[in-house]
């Protein structure tokens, strides 16, 4: 296996957010593992999934983006996940391949720069804060 690629096992484990395999796990394991090379990504969902997760890749360096609530069928899981680690991207589901691949590319130049998806973004001044308010981040 090349040492540019991390294969993360599923678990067996009890339940988290009542699904097995859940995405924060996920996310803890990765940012352990990768650190500042994770890309943390939070879609339309229900309830608060990956909110915790996503504040754990935060903390280990590793980059986030949350699809913009407003423009999600489900808002609930990226407003959580806005409140509970912020972002470094909010993107539309038009924009979000394009802020991906160049979140990526950023994240392959070595240093951190914010990521714009149209006129939508959430500010990295919000890094490590709880409790932004997210219609002052649109």
């Amino acid at each position: 296996m090349s040492k540019n690629v991390v294969a993360i096992g599923g678990s067996r484990g009890a339940k988290e957010n009542f699904s097995r395999p859940a995405i924060d796990p996920l996310f803890r394991s990765a940012a352990v593992a990768l650190g500042a090379r994770v890309l943390g990504v939070i879609l339309s969902g229900d309830l608060d999934d990956g909110a915790a997760g996503l504040a754990f890749v935060r903390a280990f360096g590793g980059r986030t983006l949350i699809q913009n609530p407003h423009e999600a069928d489900a808002s609930s899981m990226p407003r959580a996940a806005m409140e509970a680690a912020g972002a470094d991207a909010m993107a539309g589901p038009a924009e979000l391949g394009e802020t991906i691949v160049a979140m990526l590319r950023a994240g392959t130049q070595g240093e951190r720069r914010s990521v714009h998806a149209g006129e939508r973004h959430a500010s990295t001044a919000n890094r490590g804060r709880r409790g932004g308010n997210l219609d002052r981040q649109l």
